[in-house]
C-alpha cells in the first residue's frame, strides 16, 4: 500500500517521492554486499539482488540528471 502512496506521489512530481526512491536505490545496490552469503536458492536470489541493483543505478542516474531534478524541484508539485 505505501508503494502505491510513493508512486502516486512519484506521479505528480513531488520532490519527497523522488529522494526516496533515491534511498531505496541506493539500499537496492547496497545490497549486493548480501551475495557474499548465499543462501536458499542461489540463482533465484541472486538474479532478484543484481537486478534489483541495476534498476537501483539506472534511477540513480537518471532521476540526478538536471532537467528530471528541475522538474521535481519547480511548480510540478501539485497540492
Amino acid at each position: 500500500m505505501a508503494s502505491y502512496v510513493v508512486l502516486w506521489f512519484y506521479w505528480q512530481g513531488r520532490n519527497c517521492a523522488r529522494l526516496l526512491v533515491l534511498f531505496f536505490s541506493v539500499v537496492a545496490v547496497l545490497n549486493l554486499i548480501s551475495l557474499m552469503h548465499p543462501r536458499g536458492n542461489t540463482f533465484l536470489y541472486d538474479f532478484t539482488v543484481i537486478s534489483n541493483a541495476v534498476l537501483g543505478i539506472v534511477l540513480l542516474y537518471w532521476l540526478n540528471r538536471r532537467n528530471v531534478r528541475g522538474w521535481f524541484k519547480s511548480g510540478h508539485e501539485r497540492s
